[in-house]
């Protein structure tokens, strides 16, 4: 199966490094005025879905991706207390907290958020159920892609001290997913130059 994910567009929380997990932050002005004058062709795929945060149902709308299928299970992780606020507002007023999350280990779940490995729990179940498609689209988050890109580089998802790897906002990285293997096809290209496009509106 092909794996087309395209992380969502960029929105004033990612500019500013907010933890922004559920948060409902709109896309900037500058991303929605550069998404309008890109179209995906959907039809080229079995199954084209789409997280239920804002930020994911406005980046597939700019780009003329009419009704996805909406999934709960590829939302971003719940940051919980730490929604909306950067790093260092975190450790300010969560030092334990964030230390522990910055640990990156499977059960470390910070006040009112949830844990690295329940968020991989449900992106798993999620790609098992694709199985029978041939190629699948999804608007999706950072950490949907870092999980598949670990996956694919056979990284540590738990207990690691490398950069996440989220990739570039508003771009598409593809995976091939089979037979209990990921591998890395593309990664992070710009979809105003990507072989999809086909509209200049």
């Amino acid at each position: 199966m092909i794996l087309d994910c395209i992380r969502h567009g960029i929105t004033s929380d990612n500019l500013e490094n907010r933890f922004n997990g559920r948060s409902s932050a709109g896309l900037t002005t500058e991303q929605v005025d550069a998404l309008r004058k890109i179209r995906i062709d959907v039809a080229r795929y079995d199954q084209v879905f789409s997280s239920p945060a804002p930020r994911c149902l406005e980046t597939a709308r700019l780009l003329g991706i009419e009704q996805p299928r909406i999934d709960e299970r590829i939302i971003e992780r719940h940051f919980g207390v730490f929604e909306g606020r950067t790093p260092e507002e975190c450790e300010a007023t969560h030092a334990e907290d964030f230390a522990a999350f910055q640990r990156f280990d499977r059960d470390t779940a910070m006040p009112g958020g949830e844990s690295r490995g329940a968020h991989h729990e449900r992106l798993n179940t999620w790609l098992h159920e694709l199985v029978d498609a041939e190629r699948v689209l999804v608007v999706t988050h950072g950490g949907t892609i870092d999980y598949l890109k670990r996956l694919a580089a056979a990284k540590p998802l738990y207990d690691f001290s490398d950069a996440i790897m989220a990739g570039q906002h508003a771009a598409l990285t593809r995976f091939e997913v089979g037979e209990g293997k990921v591998k890395l096809l593309l990664e992070d290209e710009a979809l105003a130059g990507f072989s999809l496009r086909h509209s200049s509106q």
